[in-house]
Order: C-alpha cells, then structure tokens, then sequence
C-alpha cells in the first residue's frame, strides 16, 4: 500500500468523526469508562499505512445514500485488545492473535457500522448501509485518509486508519453539496363567489341522506386491524440458548461463563410472544443494544405470533 495518501479534507471530517464518535460510544460500553477521541496528524497516517506487515484490515462496502468502499487498518496488538474488550478478557496486546479474536473484532466493528449508519441517515438525509467485507487488504488506491486515537484512563492508547476509496470519496462530495430550494408553490386563484341554491320545486322529493357505512361491524375490515396495532407485545432479543443440568445452574457465581450455541458471527433472533420475527446483526444506538434486520419471516408467520 503507498504511502502517499491524501489527508482528509473538511467535507470527510465530518464522516470519519462520525465514525469516530461512534468508535468511542461503542468502547465505552464495553469498558465502561469514557474513551476519548483524538484526531491524529497527516504524518501520523502515512505512518500507518506504510506500516503494512503488522497490519490487521476491516473492510466494508458502502450502499444507499452513500457509496463505494472504505477500509479500516490497525495493529495486531490493537486487534487483539478490542477483541478482549468485547470477550471481557484481561488486555494484553503481546497475546496471540486466535480466530476468535478475529470473529471479536468483525462484531466490534459490525457495532461501530451500526451506529454510524443511524447517525450518517440524519446528517446525509438517507439511509447509508454498511456491509463488512472478508478482512484483506484494499485492491483500490485510497483517495482520503484519517487516523483516530481513543484513550482512557489506565489503558493504553488504541488507534485505526481510516481509507475512502474515490467513489465513497466522490459520494459524500456530493452529498455535502448544498441543495436548491424547491420553487414555492403556485398562489392559489380565488374561489369563486358562492352562489345561493335554488329552492326546489315543491314537486321535487326531499333528498335522501347518505348512508354511511358501518367499518367497525365488518367482520375482518380494516378497523378490526386497526384495534390490535396497539396492542403491546413483548420482544426479546435472542442471542443463544444452551441447557443445563441445574447443579451447574446452581454453581454460577460472579465471573461465571455461560457458553451459549450461537458463534459471533451467527445472526442474532428477534422473537415476538415467544414466536420468530426476523433475524439481524446486533449493534448499539445511542448506548443501548438493538438488532439491524437482514431477515425477516413471511408476514403469515409473523401474525401467527400475534394470534397465539
């Protein structure tokens, strides 16, 4: 990878502060202490991106109001931290390296995309969607780049470099660009002067009144739909099941590790009423968990769990 990347201009600093932003959100809640984001200088990013051998890369496709590509690239010993923050590991940058904190870094990062993609719809005006790429390195020549650091107290420094490829760069030109204001609407003409019926004739019979039909007595209609969308339901988010024998039950304690069925990579449940509605990667908004849906049941079945 050259070193010779552009730094970021100020229509991109605001799209890798977003990310940023959402980088420290997302780290605060596995540690539970404040991570503070710092910008680093042009030199600091062609530093990073010459320093390939030791490099570990996280790269997503951009779709929707956005587009194109953008990868991320850090250390192994950052890698390797984040992957323990979120398996709630002791911190040691010299550990190896395992599949497991390569599949602990993809959902770290499938995190941090979930919550840049609900804070990049309010500031691009649309839907911006990020899909997590097989980890290798970038075949596109980056056309901006920004390095962040986040710090926290008693934990060292950790630190990634993120690339936009020219077409994710091209994009989000666009999107900054100011829009023309829509014409007003045409004056309305005046309506005409109202002119007082005649009387009719005493032969004409008296009009009949409108029948008005009765929605609510029609079996099935839409009102009776209409009176179970405010029913409440109750909605859990399932990561994993296993059974046990309730003398392991009984021998939990505080630090105790339940080993659930369901890999980092698999796609977590949503169910209703006990009942399968739709799958998704979780991430986390505005500090709480929530589940992105990349599939969803057919609606019958999905009615069925509302019916039962």
């Amino acid at each position: 990878m050259s070193s010779d990347v552009p730094e970021v201009r100020a229509v991109d600093q605001a799209y890798t502060q977003i990310w940023a932003e959402c980088t420290s959100r997302v780290l605060d809640s596995l540690q539970s202490a404040p991570f503070v984001a710092t910008s680093r200088p042009p030199a600091a990013a062609e530093t990073a991106v010459t320093a390939v051998g030791e490099s570990l890369w996280v790269r997503f496709k951009v779709s929707g109001r956005l587009a194109g590509e953008q990868a991320f690239q850090f250390t192994r010993s950052d890698g390797v931290r984040m992957a323990q923050l979120l398996m709630s590991e002791t911190l040691d940058g010299a550990a190896a390296f395992t599949e497991s904190h390569a599949d602990a870094v993809s959902e770290i990062f499938r995190q941090f995309a979930g919550m840049a993609a609900t804070a990049c719809k309010g500031r691009y005006g649309g839907e911006v969607e990020f899909h997590l790429e097989t980890p290798s390195l970038p075949q596109w020549k980056p056309e901006r780049s920004a390095v962040w650091m986040f710090s926290a107290p008693q934990i060292q420094p950790l630190q990634w470099t993120l690339l936009l490829s020219p077409e994710l760069q091209a994009a989000l030109e666009g999107a900054s660009k100011p829009t023309a204001a829509p014409p007003p609407p045409p004056r309305p003409s005046a309506p005409p002067a109202a002119v007082a019926p005649s009387a009719p004739p005493e032969s004409a019979p008296a009009a009949a009144p409108l029948a008005v039909a009765n929605v609510a007595g029609n079996p099935g209609g839409q009102a009776n739909l209409d009176l179970l969308l405010d029913v409440k339901l109750d909605a859990m988010l399932r990561f994993g099941e296993r059974v046990m024998p309730l003398r392991e039950i009984l021998e939990l304690r505080p630090g105790s590790v339940v080993e659930l069925n369901r890999r980092i990579k698999e796609p977590a449940e949503l169910l209703v009423s006990g009942r399968l509605v739709a799958r998704g990667e979780v991430v986390i908004v505005d500090g709480n968990y929530g589940l992105r849906v990349t599939d969803i049941v057919h609606p019958r079945e999905r009615l069925e769990s509302v019916s039962t």
